[in-house]
């Protein structure tokens, strides 16, 4: 029912699903597995498991979002029967049940593509499987949990830490070689999957994608400096996250510390806990899912900075971020009494064994143990989205138990409320989720039915990246989307955008907040003159400066012989900040300059500079990186900028800057500019 009222209607990607479904495509269409550089996952399990539902109802997103949608089931059900395993109350089952259901991040990715949802079902199989395996100790329920891990890690790489997590727990637990036998196998199997299939993408013609995340690939960010950097700017965002997600279970197990041991270790957490919140209170959201203005991203241009697309008040931010710190708060507290409790029972070494742990104790400790690095990898890694949590709320959900099985009255209709208020938003931000994208497709199809080419359109990231629109560019303001854009002759916004004149209108119906809204297809008014300003850097073919630029006669003589092409290039060498300082006149708002130049860099970076004649007045800067030089150290560097409506002058400079102990060489720049309107 839930499902029907957000009404996930509409034959089109959403988010990242597009590079998926690409791969999913080529396969059911060529037998051939192939994966773009875009996805930084293994994929495989994905790809396959869409695959199988492609080949037998044909491909579309209908279908990708249907296999999506029948393996979260599968997860859930897993989810349950692990509840019904650990004794659960049955009323404690049901709104654990539902706060993983309608937890917004999860009730939106469960209608789209993504990995995220089905790798939380292949975790919560995998769970069910080791609990059998710790209840029965048979052979073939560890062979099963190193399947479904095996799977879960052919999906996503984090997947490795639950075999390792489980095995040791399970040791631990219970000693004895069968158990470390069991625990080193699963985990050394689910290794070589992981290792087997990166040797086998590796020996293809493709070879691996270009932003696949290797396993050791965060050692670099595991420094001291790092992670306490990363602790001051988002561990209290985690917290508060984790606290809001978990409050639902947390409110019908209140915890008291009867002892001082687990008093003053309440205390310290919470004193710590507090103290990351308040470093934190004033940032944003991680965003990518859950966000201001509803659920689901919103890739188009224009939108964060124009403001069509209407938020939620302002002001409740403050209550949902109250509600996380009593969810963390209280979190902590019954933490505190578990980890005591477990103290106590680790010293005296009972029941013949270190921990003498029953088969629920041993999932649980596992789960803490899968945590405490998973976590970590959150807070190191460059990339924070709100969607990675939700291993963590699974594993929440599964350590918190009730503290009895008398059934709370009063806390129950607290949570019974909180998860309502959760069911109408993740049904209405679903609903809106997929009302815009239905109503931005209709106009991006009409727009390629009446013969736009779609190199000329930035219909946003899903439809510039479905198509292969253009090259993926810097993540610049005052240019072109970074999303695959190649002509941007025509743009899907929300609104109006810059000096782009609106082409047709598609209407749609909001439900946060409540209202009809309208999707656009603009169009910008064609260049009116183009001037090209090509500097080779060679002493012979320096030509005599058009009125419209003026360039340092002093720079011609800073040519060095190391050219990438041809005998000469411009070398800022150390001692010197600025070089090849242009003018040109007269600019006028959204007049575009593209540039080209081979760069060779000694040390340090170097920036190109756009600035009003008084930089203090307006400056922007463009990093020049050489991430991917040729076997002489030059590298092939493009980009664009556009005068935005705010810029005080008719003149615009753009200049090198550098360090001054760094060097630089710079070679064939090329500048075209593009004029908005006559002059």
């Amino acid at each position: 029912m839930a499902v029907l009222m957000a009404w996930p209607v509409g034959d089109f990607p959403l988010d990242d699903d597009w590079s998926y479904a690409e791969a999913v495509k080529h396969w059911v269409d060529t037998g051939e597995y192939w994966v773009s550089d875009w996805p930084a996952m293994t994929l495989f399990t994905q790809v396959i498991w869409g695959g199988l539902f492609a080949k037998v109802f044909g491909f579309s997103f209908y279908t990708l979002r249907l296999s999506t949608l029948v393996l979260a089931t599968l997860g859930i059900l897993a989810f349950q029967k692990i509840m019904t395993l650990l004794e659960l109350p049955g009323w404690w089952q049901l709104v654990a049940l539902l706060t993983l259901v309608f937890n917004p991040v999860f009730f939106e990715l469960s209608l789209t593509f993504m990995t995220d949802v089905p790798f939380l079902s292949l975790m919560a199989m995998s769970l069910y499987a080791y609990l059998r395996a710790f209840e029965k100790d048979q052979w073939r329920w560890w062979a099963a949990a190193t399947l479904f891990s095996s799977l879960a890690i052919l999906l996503r790489q984090p997947a490795l830490l639950l075999p390792l997590a489980m095995g040791i727990a399970g040791f631990l637990g219970r000693p004895g070689w069968r158990r470390l036998g069991f625990g080193f196998l699963s985990t050394t199997i689910v290794y070589l999957c992981l290792q087997g299939y990166i040797l086998w993408q590796q020996s293809t013609s493709s070879g691996l994608p270009g932003a696949f995340s290797q396993p050791g690939s965060i050692r670099h960010l595991l420094t001291p400096e790092h992670v306490a950097g990363s602790m001051q700017n988002y561990g209290g965002l985690y917290l508060m996250y984790a606290g809001f997600m978990l409050l639902p279970v947390m409110l019908l197990s209140p915890c008291q510390p009867r002892q001082k041991s687990a008093w003053v270790l309440t205390g310290l957490l919470s004193a710590a806990g507090l103290a990351l919140i308040a470093l934190s209170w004033d940032e944003g959201l991680l965003g990518n899912t859950l966000h201001h203005r509803g659920l689901g991203t919103i890739p188009l241009q224009g939108v964060h900075h124009n403001g069509h697309w209407p938020s939620l008040p302002s002001w409740l931010g403050w209550p949902a971020k109250l509600l996380g710190v009593a969810g963390i708060l209280l979190l902590i507290s019954h933490g505190s009494i578990r980890t005591v409790q477990l103290m106590q029972q680790f010293l005296p070494f009972r029941n013949n064994g270190w921990l003498g742990l029953n088969p629920a104790q041993t999932l649980r400790l596992g789960l803490c143990g899968f945590l405490l690095p998973y976590v970590l990898f959150l807070l190191v890694n460059h990339v924070h989205f709100d969607r990675y949590l939700l291993p963590v709320l699974l594993s929440g959900l599964l350590i918190i138990r009730p503290v009895g099985h008398a059934r709370p009255q009063k806390r129950l209709a607290a949570a019974t409320v909180l998860l309502l208020l959760w069911y109408c938003f993740s049904i209405a931000g679903t609903h809106d989720y997929f009302a815009w994208n239905r109503a931005r497709w209709a106009a991006l199809n009409e727009a390629l039915e009446n013969g736009i080419p779609p190199e000329k359109i930035d219909g946003g990231f899903e439809f510039n990246g479905w198509y292969r629109t253009g090259p993926l560019r810097p993540k610049l303001p005052y240019t072109q989307s970074w999303w695959f854009v190649g002509e941007d002759t025509y743009v899907v916004s929300f609104g109006p955008y810059h000096n782009y004149t609106p082409v047709a209108v598609y209407p749609f119906q909001r439900i946060l907040p409540p209202g009809k809204d309208t999707i656009f297809l603009l169009q910008r008014p064609a260049w009116t003159a183009r001037d090209t300003m090509v500097y080779e850097m060679e002493p012979d073919g320096w030509p005599e400066a058009p009125g419209f630029a003026q360039l340092r006669s002093a720079e011609k003589t800073s040519l060095y012989p190391d050219s990438y092409n041809g005998t000469f290039a411009y070398r800022m060498a150390p001692g010197q900040e600025y070089g090849l300082t242009h003018r040109v006149f007269p600019v006028a708002p959204f007049d575009e300059f593209e540039y080209r130049l081979q760069a060779r860099q000694e040390g340090g970076s170097t920036r190109l500079v756009f600035s009003a004649p008084d930089a203090s007045q307006f400056h922007f800067t463009h990093q020049i990186q050489s991430p991917s030089a040729n076997e002489k150290g030059w590298h092939r560097h493009e980009g664009s900028f556009r005068i935005p409506p705010s810029f005080p002058s008719d003149t615009l400079a753009f200049y090198f800057w550098k360090r001054p102990q760094d060097t630089i060489f710079i070679d064939d720049f090329r500048v075209i500019w593009k004029k908005s309107s006559p002059r």
